[in-house]
């Protein structure tokens, strides 16, 4: 396997092995919502490895029901949508990235049910990080050139 198969692998699982998606910010809290009420959201998005994301996309997903809006100002609720693109997610994310509010409303029928996904749509990979932030020569030694020579008397 040559370093072009690795790395070919490592891009192929990387959303698998380095994003984690959370739900955040769920309004109003606690584990109780009315019949058809509407609650906010926000999704948080974790890159914990190297590559620099671009282009990423969530698809915000209404389950049991629920019906989903892509704003909290948004008046209409679908089954589910497509963000529209984030800001650059840097790789190695120290503070994850959280995205705008969304809504949703939930359903008719009473009882437990899971009630919102979230999952990444689309995202395209830099290697802005790798390359500029593991490049740095203090943090590496910096390179160094000498020259000598032989100190004579007259």
């Amino acid at each position: 396997m040559t370093i072009w198969d690795d790395m070919v692998s490592a891009v192929e699982h990387y959303a698998e092995d380095s994003i984690v998606l959370r739900i955040v910010e769920f309004n109003p809290r606690g584990d109780d919502l009315n019949v058809r009420e509407e609650a906010t959201f926000k999704v948080e998005i974790d890159n914990q490895g190297p590559l620099s994301l671009t282009g990423v996309t969530l698809r915000i997903k209404g389950l049991n029901d629920v019906t989903v809006a892509d704003s909290e100002d948004a008046e209409l609720f679908v089954s589910e949508f497509v963000t529209e693109p984030l800001p650059t997610i840097r790789g190695h994310n120290i503070e994850p990235t959280i995205t705008d509010t969304f809504k949703l409303k939930a359903p008719n029928e009473t009882g437990p049910r899971m009630l919102v996904q979230a999952t990444l749509e689309a995202w395209n990979p830099t290697l802005l990080h790798i390359l500029n932030d593991h490049s740095d020569p203090l943090e590496n030694g910096p390179p160094r050139a000498t020259w000598s020579a032989d100190i004579i008397g007259r």
